[in-house]
C-alpha cells in the first residue's frame, strides 16, 4: 500500500472548524479529497466557526492560479472594523411587570444588519434566529414577543463564532 497522494491545495484556517473543504473545494472546481484544510490549535474556543471566508477563497484561487502560496493577512483593528462579526444591531424593549417588580413579559424589536450577502454553507437568516432565541436568556416570564428584521447592507457578511449573539442579548438585560 502506497503512501496516499498529496492534496492539489492545502489552506491554513484560523478556524475552530476545518468543514470548509466541500465548499472551497465546489468553488475552486476541485474533489473534497482534493483540498486539504489545516486548522492550527490556538487554544480556546476562538475564530470563526465553520464557514468559509471570501479571503480564503481568494487567496486560494491565487495560488492556484500563479502555483505559488499566498497569505491573507489583517491586523486586530482591521479585524474589529470589517470583521464578520462586526455587526450593528439595534434593540428596543419593553418589560411589562407586576407591582412588585416581577417581570411578566418582554416585547422586543430587534434590526440587524445582515451585510452585503449569507456565507457558505449558512444564510443570514441565523443571525436574526439566534437574536431572538438567546434575548430571553435565563429569565422567566409568561410572554414575549419578538420582531426581528435583517436589512442588507454595503457591509461585510456576518458568520458564527462561539457564544454568537449572546453578548449583544445578555447586554441588553444591563
Amino acid at each position: 500500500m502506497g503512501r496516499p497522494a498529496r492534496p492539489a491545495h492545502r489552506l491554513r484556517l484560523d478556524s475552530d472548524a476545518a468543514h470548509g473543504a466541500g465548499g472551497l473545494a465546489q468553488t475552486l472546481g476541485l474533489e473534497e479529497a482534493q483540498v486539504r484544510v489545516i486548522s492550527p490549535d490556538v487554544g480556546g474556543g476562538f475564530g470563526y466557526k465553520v464557514i468559509l471566508n471570501p479571503e480564503d477563497l481568494c487567496v486560494s484561487w491565487l495560488a492556484m492560479k500563479f502555483k505559488k502560496p499566498f497569505r491573507y493577512i489583517e491586523d486586530r483593528r482591521e479585524h474589529l472594523i470589517a470583521g464578520a462579526n462586526a455587526r450593528q444591531h439595534q434593540y428596543k424593549l419593553t418589560g411589562y411587570a407586576d407591582p412588585k417588580g416581577r417581570l411578566l413579559a418582554l416585547d422586543a424589536e430587534i434590526t440587524i444588519d445582515g451585510g452585503a450577502y449569507s456565507n457558505w454553507p449558512f444564510t443570514i437568516g441565523l443571525e436574526p434566529g439566534q437574536a431572538t432565541g438567546n434575548l430571553p436568556g435565563p429569565y422567566e416570564f409568561s410572554g414575549y414577543r419578538c420582531r426581528t428584521d435583517c436589512v442588507a447592507t454595503n457591509s461585510r457578511v456576518s458568520c458564527p463564532t462561539a457564544a454568537w449573539r449572546a453578548p449583544a442579548c445578555a447586554s441588553r438585560w444591563s
